[in-house]
């Protein structure tokens, strides 16, 4: 029985030995794997390029949205541009903003009037190099032009010459002096300096049709016109005229088409022959005359030229059209009054 007794002893051992080492098998298995951290795949960033906003002459506000995973090292985004597709980073031709997350900054050093291609970028570190990802690709145009205000204006050739096809409607001279907006009957009456209305006093219209200035400002030696830019004299308006037939027939040319009543234009009916063939745009803005009324709204377009009359302060000289007819106006007016003005480059 002794013996017996010590061989059943030694075998429940055995048995509960082995339960346990497989108890202990069972939690090894129910453990997830650790895998090597040198074998990890990581994904390559995602990179959105953003529509470019406040786009001026010569820049714009550009950025994108750079998104990873958790664990990738990013060094770098931008965004790069050229006036080709975008196909790599080229010197010069990017600028480097933030490595992660939303981002906008202004890109500068663009040309006038120009189509620029442009992609936000990150350039991460992958495997112990660096790796660059290009985002989508946004189209933009620069303005023609932008005066001091940042107001941009499209531009049109017309033989020789090249105009702007919108009228002015800046607000301060071009070192940034304010120009005084008038509004007040009175007070315009009495203004013997350069000056701007809204007209009816309504800047909304002025978004359209551009201020109304009075003839003061002509002599004003801060100027008005972006920079390259001038009012054009009474010989550069002829130059243009007689480039589109001469006084009798060029203002069709100029006027831009369709009527009020159709629904189709600014100009009221019946905007006689108006082609807009010259690119010129004219819209009837009317003027402010001396005694600070508004007049000609949708029935006319004048515009003041550079000329000073050396023999009478008080007076200056516009070229303007009507909706009756297609003929070019020459007249004489008093600088007290206000009309449009168009600007021609240098």
């Amino acid at each position: 029985m002794t013996h017996e007794r010590k061989f059943s002893s030694v075998f429940r051992i055995i048995i509960l030995f082995m339960i346990l080492c497989g108890f202990q098998q069972c939690r090894c298995d129910l453990e997830e794997p650790k895998p090597l951290q040198g074998n990890l795949q990581l994904n390559p960033p995602m990179v959105e390029t953003l529509p470019a906003e406040k786009i001026s002459d010569t820049s714009a506000f550009c950025g994108g949205i750079i998104r990873s995973d958790t664990g990738i090292i990013l060094l770098s985004g931008g965004i790069c541009w050229d006036t080709q597709p975008v196909q790599e980073l080229l010197p010069g031709h990017f600028v480097y903003m933030a490595d992660s997350g939303r981002f906008t900054a202004p890109v500068s050093g663009l040309k006038p009037g120009t189509r620029y291609y442009m992609k936000a970028f990150s350039i991460w570190e992958n495997k112990g190099s660096k790796d660059t990802v290009l985002g989508n690709q946004v189209e933009l145009k620069t303005a023609d032009l932008c005066d001091v205000d940042g107001n941009t204006y499209e531009s049109v050739v017309i033989g020789a010459q090249v105009w702007m096809k919108e009228n002015l409607k800046v607000r301060h001279y071009r070192n940034g002096d304010s120009i005084p907006n008038i509004k007040g009957t009175t007070a315009w009456k009495e203004c013997y300096i350069g000056a701007c209305a809204d007209y009816e006093g309504k800047r909304d219209y002025s978004k359209v049709y551009g201020l109304c200035y009075n003839g003061y400002i002509l002599k004003d030696p801060r100027g008005l016109c972006p920079t390259g830019w001038h009012i054009p004299s009474g010989e550069e308006w002829q130059t243009l005229i007689d480039h589109l037939g001469g006084n009798e027939i060029a203002g069709g040319k100029l006027k831009a088409t369709g009527t009020r009543d159709r629904g189709t234009g600014l100009w009221k009916p019946p905007n006689f022959n108006a082609s807009n063939s010259s690119g010129f745009t004219a819209l009837p803005a009317g003027h402010r005359n001396l005694d600070a009324s508004f007049h000609e709204d949708g029935k006319s377009a004048y515009w003041w030229t550079s000329y000073n009359d050396p023999g009478d302060y008080h007076r200056g000289k516009v070229r303007g059209i009507e909706f009756y007819g297609e003929f070019v106006y020459d007249s004489a007016e008093m600088v007290g009054n206000a009309f449009s003005i168009r600007c021609i480059k240098d």
